[in-house]
């Protein structure tokens, strides 16, 4: 996914976490329009470069991943091309 500055970068991301979910693969995290959540335990947090053209997805793991991290993390990587 490439686009031409930060703002198209973070709204092109973040409506593409937001298909998983609508497919209930994962949850918004309230007040952060850049975090996901799966879980109780792992953290997904969409990042931007500042020219907007890459972006990254960190993942969190409070003790152990959520069941399916691995899945779902293959189709974040699949969405963000």
């Amino acid at each position: 996914m490439s686009s031409t500055d930060i703002v198209s970068c973070e709204k092109n991301a973040k409506q593409e976490m937001d298909r998983l979910v609508q497919q209930g693969a994962m949850q918004k995290i309230p007040s952060w329009n850049s975090r996901f959540k799966k879980g109780n335990n792992t953290v997904f947090n969409v990042i931007c470069t500042n020219d907007g053209r890459w972006v990254r997805v960190d993942v969190t793991c409070f003790n152990q991943c959520a069941e399916g991290f691995s899945r779902i993390r293959s189709k974040i990587g699949a969405l963000l091309v």
